[in-house]
């Protein structure tokens, strides 16, 4: 929600900034479908940590992101990788947790894509972007740093994909 204000005010045209969220669409849909079947072959943890590192790193991308191409590129790729997520999310939630918990779990999950709403008090605070984005990134790091040492499912790890 953020990218449309901080494209505007690197002066670029309103036209151009919209079309960076429909470009960020377009690559969660490519990431739905090319992570899920990534995921499948390598594992879904390890396709999610391959997620949680691509969102972080497009996300330091877009901290250097002043003009159009960077821009362009941030979307299509953060938008691929957050696909991925959202595809893997469930998946593999169900596969840790399945029972009646599952829907809570996931809606849980889901729900701390919401503090970045947060990022607009900041902007408020500091007139600046970078501490929420850097925190963005951060917050992948630390989803890597969770999910390193937790084994695969059992139905992966005995070759049932």
């Amino acid at each position: 929600m953020h990218l449309v204000p901080y494209a505007l005010d690197r002066g670029l045209s309103e036209t151009f900034s919209v079309s960076l969220i429909g470009l960020i669409g377009v690559g969660s849909v490519v990431g739905r479908f090319v992570m899920g079947g990534i995921a499948d072959r390598i594992g879904r943890r390890l396709g999610l940590g391959l997620t949680f590192v691509g969102m972080g790193a497009m996300l330091l991308l877009w901290l250097a992101a002043n003009g159009p191409v960077l821009l362009i590129a941030f979307a299509l790729l953060f938008g691929t990788f957050y696909g991925g997520y959202v595809a893997l999310i469930p998946a593999l939630t169900a596969d840790y947790f399945s029972g009646r918990n599952v829907s809570g779990i996931i809606g849980f999950l889901y729900t701390g894509a919401g503090i970045g709403a947060l990022a607009g008090l900041a902007f408020d605070l500091s007139g600046s972007y970078a501490l929420p984005i850097a925190a963005g990134a951060a917050a992948n790091l630390i989803a890597i740093a969770c999910i390193a040492p937790i084994a695969e499912p059992v139905h992966f790890r005995a070759g049932m994909r």
